[in-house]
């Protein structure tokens, strides 16, 4: 594996995300594609994600053709046509869960199946945590109907209100998200609208809060 290729994905990061790729499995009647090196073709998505290279101009470096890298990603996503990314973080920034909706939709609408999907978070005390113990919005997001929905989870709500708080009454925590999304723009893919399927770019989303985390574990 050539320099490039480690500092994508070294050693430490192709551990974790090994085991959630699914494996080959041949068809009975034979024919079909090949199997392929998947740490491969992992980074090659990942040089894809960074850079913001068009498909077709993937380098050959990675040992993988531009039908095959392009074939493995999209064959984990579904067609669809999105525009607006929704991210929700902890308090250090770091993305629990992300999202993409149609440019039109509200940023409140999209508030709920955030929450929802939150993933089971390792605690150093106790069991794994499933929420937050309180959420911090801005007024895109006020409504009473939203700050119920949240209080009957069992999560505190500070959402500021229209008309009565300042924009800037959130101060250090509106930074927060506004720097993930900074940082999520950093990958070039992202930042240049290339795809057109809607999953496709969801998954970039989703890779791109992955690789996030991972640069925020303590090694």
């Amino acid at each position: 594996m050539d320099d490039v290729s480690q500092r994508l994905v070294p050693d430490e990061l192709w551990t974790l995300v090994e085991p959630l790729i699914p494996g080959f499995a041949a068809r009975p009647q034979g024919g079909g594609t090949a199997p392929v090196d998947d740490r491969a073709v992992f980074t090659a998505i990942v040089f894809v994600l960074t850079s913001g290279c068009p498909w077709r101009l993937l380098p050959p470096s990675f040992g993988v053709t531009v039908p095959t890298a392009h074939r493995w990603f999209t064959e984990r996503t579904k067609a669809g046509v999105w525009r607006r990314i929704h991210v929700l973080t902890d308090r250090q920034g770091i993305p629990l869960s992300v999202a993409v909706s149609g440019a039109n939709t509200h940023d409140s609408q999209a508030l709920a199946p955030l929450v929802m999907v939150i993933p089971a978070i390792r605690s150093r005390r106790g069991r794994r945590r499933r929420r937050p113990d309180k959420l911090h919005a801005d007024k895109a997001y006020d409504s009473s109907e939203l700050r119920g929905w949240v209080r009957d989870r069992g999560i505190g709500v500070h959402i500021a209100r229209k008309g009565i708080e300042p924009s800037d009454s959130l101060g250090r925590h509106r930074w927060v998200i506004e720097r993930t999304i900074a940082w999520t723009f950093d990958y070039r893919r992202l930042a240049t609208r290339y795809e057109r399927h809607g999953n496709n770019f969801c998954a970039f989303l989703a890779l791109a809060a992955a690789l996030t985390c991972f640069k925020k574990l303590p090694m």
